[in-house]
């Protein structure tokens, strides 16, 4: 790369991606605009947007990127349901969290940092998994770009392992990356002309806020949609006999949470909150709290099953 950077390239049937692999020493904290644009980091915002540039600062002052690995894992994906809730709430299946919406490919760049949850122990449901993630797309149609992290035993990943998914090329591919349970983990999804492949993708940035580690990796991709922004927690397959279900998380606390390129408030925007229902039972699953913060910052809770 110009920047001195270098790539690693993998290649599949659905599309090519590739992991950054960072120059020695390389500080984003101290980069410049130009240099963070290449690799696809976000831009620091501006000393107006005090909210977004102190969540930035916190995470990429002390970021070390990792290098990439010699495979990725791939696993199966899986498909969302949604229904109406009589109180005005949005009751899905399997999602609990925020949207933002707009026209198609409004969006292009959406961020999210949230503490990683704390397993508790749910006898009543036994092998249970579900994800925290942020993404671009998927809530009016299966175009959708995501990472996040694994929670439970979700497709075989390790606990709070890091991932991403486009979900019309297949399942969710691993990440070397791990989240800290207790510490924020920062996930900021883009699309656009990524210039050192050559193709128009997504660039998917996860750090762990409390080790510093850090990847960035960019996924071909020309079916992109962004007509919303997503802020999800996810449990399992919907179509088991037994429905969605969530790992016991206790509370997650969306810490920072935005749309648009300066990580707008979610309250600039239309925005959904969404309630994670069973629509085999209609027991309900994850509630979100309301938008705190001035559209910043929200809750995940996890509702005991009965």
């Amino acid at each position: 790369m110009a920047g001195g950077g270098e790539l690693v390239t993998y290649s599949r049937p659905a599309g090519d991606l590739a992991i950054v692999s960072f120059p020695a020493n390389f500080d984003p904290s101290t980069a410049s605009a130009s240099q963070l644009a290449e690799y696809g980091l976000p831009a620091e915002p501006p000393v107006s947007n005090a909210n977004a540039r102190a969540s930035w600062v916190s995470t990429f002052d002390n970021v070390h990127f990792g290098q990439p690995p010699s495979a990725l894992l791939a696993s199966t994906t899986t498909k969302f349901v949604s229904k109406t809730c009589p109180s005005g709430t949005q009751c899905t299946a399997p999602w609990s969290g925020y949207i933002d919406q707009e026209s198609a490919g409004y969006f292009h760049y959406a961020w999210g940092e949230f503490t990683v949850g704390n397993q508790g122990g749910c006898s009543c449901l036994p092998n249970v998994s579900g994800g925290f993630w942020v993404g671009l797309g998927g809530w009016n149609n299966m175009d959708l770009g995501q990472a996040g992290l694994a929670m439970g035993q979700y497709s075989g990943f390790g606990e709070d392992q890091a991932w991403y998914e486009q979900t019309d090329q297949g399942g969710p591919i691993a990440l070397p990356l791990s989240g800290s349970p207790g510490y924020p983990f920062t996930v900021d999804v883009s699309y656009g002309y990524i210039s050192a492949k050559g193709w128009y993708g997504y660039t998917y940035v996860t750090v762990n806020d409390h080790t510093g580690s850090g990847y960035v990796t960019y996924a071909e991709d020309y079916t992109y949609n962004g007509s919303t922004t997503d802020f999800i927690a996810e449990g399992n397959d919907t179509k088991s006999v037994s429905g969605p279900w969530l790992p016991n998380f206790g509370t997650v606390y969306w810490d920072y949470v935005g749309s648009a390129s300066q990580q707008n408030p979610l309250t600039d925007y239309p925005h959904t909150n969404l309630t994670l229902q069973n629509p085999l039972n209609g027991d309900i699953l994850a509630t979100t709290s309301g938008l705190q913060s001035g559209g910043t910052y929200f809750n995940s809770y996890w509702q005991a099953c009965t």
